[in-house]
């Protein structure tokens, strides 16, 4: 199962689970079938085993998820396929790392890497949630030198910031900067 998840071979993966293979059966490690095929961003093999009742959510020893990986390795679609149905975007590693931290730290930021922190962003996503070292996702994209994350975290941060207020206006929400609506 894990090697037809790893190289996306849906019919297999189908063949196996009509013959009474586990969908979430997973080694010492916790790497199920799911994480794997999102791993690999195979979105096909993702679907499948998700129709066919993979947790969306179960993490391996370290607490990754499929969720987690998925944003990490900067593979837009598994993670959007996972936020359909329902992956929990704040749900943490045993370093208290997010799938925003994990997408924000990969050594290289590619154009994916920057949609999908769009995606998270628009799934709720806590810019300013530390991991267990104290460091925001936006600490771990300057750290790596990512400055077009870097860029959308701020626009995002400026956008999520209210304006102090007038005593009279303390109700009223605050509006965008000019030229920061498109955060997401």
């Amino acid at each position: 199962m894990y090697i037809a998840c790893q190289k996306g071979h849906v019919d297999a993966v189908q063949l196996l689970l009509d013959n009474g293979a586990e969908v979430d059966r997973a080694p010492e490690s916790g790497m199920t079938p799911l994480y794997i095929a999102c791993s690999n961003g195979h979105v096909d093999a993702a679907r499948l085993l998700l129709k066919c009742d993979a947790e969306v959510d179960l993490a391996t020893k370290k607490g990754t998820t499929p969720l987690y990986v998925a944003c990490q390795r900067g593979h837009v679609d598994a993670a959007r396929l996972l936020l359909e149905k329902g992956a929990d975007v704040h749900k943490a590693t045993n370093r208290k790392r997010t799938p925003l931290h994990g997408v924000c730290d990969y050594f290289q930021c590619r154009d994916s890497h920057i949609e999908v922190a769009r995606l998270l962003l628009a799934n709720g996503a806590d810019v300013d949630r530390k991991d267990k070292s104290g460091k925001t996702p936006m600490a771990l994209a300057e750290d790596q030198g990512h400055s077009d994350m870097v860029a959308l975290l701020v626009a995002c941060k400026v956008q999520t910031v209210p304006a102090p207020a007038p005593a009279a206006a303390a109700e009223a929400p605050a509006p965008a900067a000019p030229g920061l609506e498109p955060c997401l």
